[in-house]
């Protein structure tokens, strides 16, 4: 069988074959979303230790891991690098990022831990109410 008919074979066989469903291709983005994103990489509130998790609290603003990753290291060098691998790894593990945990440590964040004083006072209102 000679390079053509062999090609000729193949290309019939690829017409006959039943097609399958081809994974969705993945999502392009505008240009929009890549203005954000380097935005996010180049914004140094984004990137200074404790200014970031405030900054973040304030405007409700969130970042890519990606984005947080390079703008780190863009600001921060290797250390920069390992540190935002690290938190990584701790949102990972936690769900929550260091800074987010810090702040509901300090009764400033989302999921604020109830004090033990005011869970004696609902768990005394809930008894009186009972009885």
């Amino acid at each position: 069988m000679n390079v053509i008919s062999a090609a000729t074979t193949l290309s019939s066989l690829n017409a006959s074959a039943p097609v399958a469903a081809s994974p969705a291709a993945p999502a392009v983005h505008d240009g929009h979303e890549f203005l954000s994103d380097m935005l996010d990489v180049l914004n140094p509130l984004q990137h200074i230790p404790v200014v970031a998790t405030l900054y973040r609290a304030v405007t409700h603003d969130t970042i890519d891991p990606v984005e947080r990753v390079v703008g780190d290291t863009l600001y921060g060098g290797l250390m920069g690098l390992a540190s935002s691998v690290g938190e990584l790894v701790f949102q990972k593990l936690t769900g929550k990022d260091l800074g987010d945990t810090v702040l509901a440590f300090l009764g400033h964040g989302e999921d604020t831990p109830q004090r033990a004083s005011d869970a004696y006072r609902q768990s005394a209102t809930l008894a009186v109410a009972a009885n």
